[in-house]
């Protein structure tokens, strides 16, 4: 797979939650049945949102975009995504990047950024993958303040092109980069009638060859994502609610 290569979600694997996830799923249970129990006394609905993360800019800083890509019809079937964006950006030292956002206005059954993560999805296209923990990122959002921003790492490895992949997700306007978390906040927040919408932010690279290609590949993830989350993140925060 050269460096212009997208990554395509033609299947699904099954949801595995990392060990502290299962701790938490008799929670989770409680959690739900609480719902239940509550919408039969008060049937509100949770907000609607809808964040228009499809106008992320193709110019983010010194990264040029090309013309987003587009989900197969298979995967728009699958997904259920509201919206979404799939870019690759190239630096002026041709680094290329691949962006992905997706988003849901309310998050709920199969349509949530929790059940369509690379780890899970990209093992059912053929990928082999490696875990390599999570990194706490020094991010600017859109309040102009640098925070730290928790991401998962992995590197996908196919037809002997192997890719560095950072991704993490969104919950109304918050950030978490566990699965088991954004499940827990979303049957939260249906429970409290607060925002349910979300997704799930993807930036991956290829991996060079020599002891510098991990390194490379880390720092040109962190420069896109210091253009594309205060971005983001103001989209997110100014979004307006309906009922």
């Amino acid at each position: 797979m050269s460096s212009g290569t997208v990554i395509e979600v033609r299947a699904l694997a099954p949801l595995r939650l990392s060990p502290s996830g299962v701790k938490v799923a008799t929670v989770l249970l409680i959690v739900a049945l609480c719902g239940a129990y509550f919408y039969r006394l008060n049937p509100a609905q949770p907000p609607v949102v809808s964040v228009p993360v499809d106008t992320i800019s193709e110019q983010l800083g010194e990264w040029k975009g090309g013309t987003a890509a587009t989900l197969e019809s298979a995967s728009r079937d699958i997904l259920q995504l509201d919206r979404y964006v799939r870019r690759m950006y190239r630096d002026p030292a041709d680094t290329n990047v691949f962006l992905y956002i997706g988003y849901w206005k309310q998050q709920n059954g199969d349509s949530q950024a929790a059940k369509h993560t690379p780890s899970l999805c990209l093992p059912s296209n053929g990928w082999h993958i490696e875990r390599l923990g999570k990194r706490t990122l020094s991010l600017p959002f859109a309040d102009g303040q640098l925070k730290p921003l928790e991401v998962n790492r992995i590197v996908g490895e196919i037809d002997r092109s192997r890719h560095l992949i950072y991704y993490y997700f969104t919950n109304g306007t918050e950030y978490y980069p566990e699965e088991w978390q954004s499940l827990a906040r979303i049957s939260w927040n249906a429970f409290l009638r607060r925002r349910t919408d979300g997704g799930i932010v993807e930036v991956s690279t290829e991996l060079k060859p020599g002891p510098e290609g991990m390194a490379e590949a880390e720092r040109a993830l962190l420069r896109l994502l210091t253009e594309v989350q205060p971005k983001l993140d103001h989209l997110i925060a100014s979004a307006k609610e309906t009922r």
